[in-house]
């Protein structure tokens, strides 16, 4: 995904690891910028957005996390890699 990455802004970036992710595992990322208790959308699908009950969030740094509807979808070791991808790719962005 880095060469995916490397020239797009930021949430242009993320809207394509959010195409890339659900294409490979129908699995929807909705990014998130992180704002004291809130959570407010910043990039990712934005077509229906299932009950609240059925979505994984994942803190990625201090200042943004993942969304997702269907994270069980993808394998323990794919998650890893992406969280371990999304991780460094928003602190090396953004900081925090």
């Amino acid at each position: 995904m880095d060469c995916v990455t490397r020239e797009l802004s930021l949430v242009s970036a993320l809207d394509a690891v959010s195409r890339l992710v659900d294409e490979a595992f129908g699995a929807r990322l909705w990014f998130v910028e992180v704002l004291g208790r809130r959570w407010s959308y910043l990039a990712g699908e934005m077509g229906d957005q299932p009950a609240q009950s059925e979505l994984t969030c994942i803190r990625l740094n201090g200042k943004f996390g993942l969304v997702s509807d269907a994270w069980g979808a993808i394998s323990e070791t794919e998650r890893a890699k992406l969280i371990a991808f999304l991780e460094k790719f928003v602190t090396s962005r953004h900081g925090s």
